[in-house]
């Protein structure tokens, strides 16, 4: 993604062709990401921050010494955290070196993240079970102190904080840096029993494993279906609650809407696909078998559930396609009251 500056901090959006056309760009600009660039552009007349490249002037420019780029760049960054600082103790679960954090080249700002599980707030008689993140700005301008902080994993800190302005994330960015490695036992230990696995029973369904991926705290989870044909195997990925990462409820509600009937589920699924890939004439084309045409029928009796990703608001079904387009999948989408929709061939 290149980032586009445009006034009061807002992204924007360049747009090219491919090829040589009439008014189109002459060859790919291969433009990367994190990369400043001084480009020719044509304004979109339909959108206000979109525009359409005529040529790229300069290539890693140096943007640094202007402050106007520098101060949207950071204002991007931080904007949304605008809580008051606040001391906050944290568990970090991973470890961070800040000096081989990448930064944005022409402008020199970089970021890190400390991931942590449990956290203490000043004054607080107790730590508390929370996943988030500490956002950690670092250049040789206003945050060139954060250049020198190694965090290691399993270990305790203290900083002042501001808390982002979603008040369900337990986001902060960083405004000091105040003490390391803190002897705070019982926050180390309830940070501790947090990375462990913890096993959560949704009835009548199923047992899941919590468990921490990517810093996202998941339950997961295989159910088996007795199906004559296609995969018997469907894997759930549940996202945890917020406000208790040792429970999935909220996920499991959407789960239970699934599978209280997974054959009218799956019939309203195949449906939404079969609508989906059923030409103007009512076949449906394959790219592989005997015939390159199926009846709607027989392609739904084809198709299996493979993979549900949950998360309060719906699911992300992944669906089998029993290799009639190759080895290509197909993804649905189901929201919380139940309403579905296909989505595109994926693979």
């Amino acid at each position: 993604m290149l980032i586009i500056l445009t006034p009061g901090g807002r992204g924007g959006q360049i747009w090219w062709f491919g090829r040589r056309r009439v008014l189109g760009y002459k060859y790919p600009p291969q433009l990367k990401r994190n990369h400043c660039y001084k480009l020719r552009v044509r304004r979109c007349k339909t959108s206000e921050y979109t525009y359409y490249l005529e040529d790229v002037i300069e290539r890693d420019t140096d943007a640094s010494k202007d402050e106007s780029i520098y101060e949207t760049v950071k204002q991007r960054m931080l904007g949304r955290y605008t809580g008051d600082p606040e001391e906050l103790l944290f568990y970090n679960i991973e470890s961070v070196d800040m000096s081989k954090q990448k930064n944005i080249r022409g402008v020199g700002l970089s970021s890190g993240s400390a991931y942590f599980c449990a956290i203490r707030k000043a004054g607080s008689d107790k730590p508390v079970r929370a996943d988030g993140g500490v956002l950690i700005p670092a250049d040789d301008k206003d945050f060139a102190k954060n250049k020198g902080i190694k965090l290691k994993a399993g270990n305790v800190y203290r900083v002042m904080a501001r808390h982002i302005d979603e008040e369900d994330l337990n986001v902060y960015a960083l405004e000091e840096f105040l003490e390391k490695e803190v002897d705070d036992k019982e926050l180390a230990e309830l940070g501790k029993k947090a990375l462990e696995p913890v096993q959560y029973v949704v009835d009548g369904i199923g047992e899941f494993t919590i468990s921490r991926e990517n810093q996202s705290l998941l339950a997961r989870g295989i159910i088996s279906r007795d199906k004559a044909n296609g995969c018997d195997e469907i894997t759930i990925n549940m996202e945890c609650d917020s406000d208790d990462p040792t429970r999935a409820d909220k996920s499991a509600e959407v789960l239970h809407r699934i599978f209280d009937d997974i054959d009218a589920t799956e019939r309203k699924i195949f449906g939404a696909i079969a609508d989906a890939v059923t030409d103007k004439d009512g076949n449906i084309e394959v790219w592989s078998g005997d015939s390159p045409n199926i009846s709607r029928e027989d392609f739904m009796k084809r198709l299996s559930i493979i993979v549900i990703n949950i998360d309060g608001s719906g699911a992300e079904l992944f669906i089998d396609l029993d290799d009639m387009f190759t080895d290509h999948a197909y993804t649905a989408y189901m929201d919380s009251d139940g309403n579905v929709r296909a989505g595109d061939l994926v693979g």
